[in-house]
């Protein structure tokens, strides 16, 4: 596979959060480190742009503590990046989502993993009420395509099938997502981690939910098979993955990560350019390293592995 020109970007604009979630690190140890500058992060997403990259997703942390998102999607825009918003919903207020929509947003998406008040703040460790009210009204317009990103679990496995048909009430999309013990976020907590026999028979009704236009945004194939990759601990339906070719990952201290699954740094932008990095023989020797991966099922790389391999 080339890697002369990476299809798209993911990057963390901040490592502040305001919610609590379970099973994550973010907001544990957001005091370590400050936020990227907003120079710096132009200068970022300049060298994106540089490289041929058309999509880019900025995510956190929680992306709308930042003051000056405005400023970096209108950058992001004039640079000629299509912009994905990763929001937990709570400081998505009607003015500020119209400010972001008129700044030339592409999209959102808002995590929310329960419909239960008390589901959700056991999961999140924040209050629900302002994530839906704020989510709803965003819908509301179809200004901009907006969708719900849930985190599969042990804790709302019976849920799944409410929040398909939320969204599809409100005409928005969900993706899925397996919780697992990430390297790079991800909290370790395997009480949360639903088992291969719980899962299978809700996977079996959403694939099924999915035949009849129902609005999730997964493949069936992805869906399908999580349940093996309970069992297996491994990824098992894909020859290889293809994110360290194909996605840039950058994380809030601007480290280059070969993927978000693995907490391997490939090199820094404070020091090194992008184009460096990215042709650097330490990357090419990670990525022939994790080439033959089967360790994750985070949806983000599978599902854009899948469609590559496909075409």
């Amino acid at each position: 596979m080339d890697t002369s020109t990476p299809q798209r970007a993911h990057l963390n604009v901040t490592g502040r959060c305001n919610s609590r979630c379970r099973y994550c690190l973010c907001w544990r140890t957001q005091n370590a480190v400050s936020d990227p500058s907003t120079e710096e992060l132009k200068s970022v997403i300049a060298q994106i742009a540089e490289l041929g990259v058309t999509q880019i997703s900025f995510s956190g942390g929680e992306p709308l503590l930042r003051s000056d998102l405005e400023t970096l999607v209108e950058y992001a825009v004039v640079k000629g990046l299509s912009i994905w918003l990763v929001t937990n919903g709570l400081m998505l207020t009607t003015h500020r989502f119209m400010s972001l929509a008129k700044a030339g947003l592409g999209g959102l998406g808002v995590s929310l993993d329960s419909l239960d008040s008390e589901t959700y703040r056991y999961l999140r460790g924040v209050r629900i009420e302002k994530v839906l009210k704020n989510l709803i009204n965003a819908a509301k317009g179809q200004i901009l395509p907006v969708a719900i990103a849930t985190t599969i679990c042990s804790i709302n496995l019976h849920e799944l099938k409410d929040l398909v048909s939320f969204a599809k009430t409100h005409r928005i999309l969900i993706s899925f997502q397996l919780y697992q013990n990430d390297a790079h976020l991800a909290a370790s907590d395997s009480a949360l981690s639903p088992t291969a026999e719980e899962i299978e028979p809700v996977i079996n009704e959403l694939c099924e939910m999915k035949k009849t236009r129902y609005p999730i945004a997964n493949s069936r194939e992805y869906l399908q098979s999580l349940p093996e990759y309970l069992r297996r601990g491994e990824w098992t339906n894909l020859p290889v993955c293809l994110a360290p070719l194909l996605e840039i990952c950058i994380g809030e201290t601007l480290n280059i990560l070969p993927c978000w699954g693995k907490d391997m740094i490939v090199g820094n932008l404070r020091k090194t350019s992008l184009r460096e990095i990215w042709y650097s023989p330490r990357f090419q020797e990670i990525r022939e390293t994790l080439r033959n991966c089967r360790n994750c099922a985070l949806s983000c790389h599978l599902e854009n592995s899948q469609r590559n391999l496909l075409d």
